[in-house]
């Protein structure tokens, strides 16, 4: 059903829809008509056609949609209000952007150059980060949180039984049952994947990190290359390993190394 007719007809439908989320929530149950996604392959801006360059995106209905809103809001004023999602997070949160990490990183640097050390930035990049989301350990670590009872039940149930199908210009395949991962295109998915990840700045000791969602960054400051190195390798080890404990993985074409610092040419290298 289009948007637009949901919202035309909103003042004959609000009624009943709003009894089948209120139901939802009070049972502990999504509706299995609203776990089917279509996925639409979407190519990344400026990326030449080849498979690792495109986004899978899903197209869900519109109801699940509107329930997923109203759990996102409950859920993200939960964590909010109790100080529980890392400080060092700037993906989808409210005043915080790609602009406000990029401040933050730069000030950083330039406050490490007024004191005459250099700046070593690891830049770590994930392989399919969205897709590889293990749900026993999601709902783990929402049950850490606080999230028990009902509120618990309806989140196993969400991610549970969902099925997807690709569809590519004027082809498509049979619906297959999706294991693993957050929806991409969905209101929870990037919430969800926020929280996943959010205790990776606590695997590392020595070094700061600052994400973007997926994009992570370890930085360390010092006056001597070879220290900051070794730190900076040392640390990554630390992150490998919890990356490998929780089923994520680190794309080492694309992690990069840079030193910033004053009176010296940034190096860059891939790991």
């Amino acid at each position: 059903m289009p948007a637009r007719l949901m919202k035309d007809s909103a003042d004959i439908i609000a009624g009943p829809l709003t009894k089948i989320l209120n139901m939802s929530l009070s049972v502990g149950q999504f509706p299995s008509e609203w776990k089917s996604a279509r996925i639409v392959p979407l190519l990344k801006s400026g990326k030449p056609k080849i498979m690792d360059n495109y986004h899978p995106i899903s197209i869900l209905p519109i109801a699940s949609k509107i329930l997923e809103r109203a759990v996102h809001t409950q859920l993200y004023s939960f964590l909010s209000s109790n100080n529980l999602l890392s400080p060092y997070q700037f993906g989808f949160r409210k005043q915080h952007s790609t602009e406000t990490a990029s401040i933050c990183l730069t000030d950083t640097i330039r406050l490490n150059m007024d004191h005459g050390r250099l700046t070593g930035a690891v830049f770590v990049d994930f392989s399919k980060a969205f897709d590889t989301i293990d749900h026993r350990k999601l709902l783990s670590k929402l049950e850490a949180l606080g999230i028990n009872g009902a509120e618990l039940n309806w989140f196993t149930n969400y991610l549970s039984d969902r099925q997807q199908s690709v569809h590519y210009q004027n082809a498509s395949c049979d619906s297959s049952v999706i294991t693993s991962g957050v929806p991409q295109g969905s209101i929870l998915g990037p919430l969800l994947f926020v929280i996943f990840v959010n205790e990776t700045p606590s695997t590392v000791s020595r070094c700061s990190v600052m994400m973007y969602a997926d994009d992570t960054v370890l930085f360390f400051a010092s006056q001597n290359v070879e220290e900051m190195e070794a730190v900076l390798n040392q640390e990554l080890d630390t992150l490998y390993f919890w990356l490998t404990e929780n089923s994520l993985f680190l794309n080492k074409k694309k992690t990069e190394f840079i030193i910033f610092g004053k009176n010296c040419q940034s190096e860059q290298q891939s790991l």
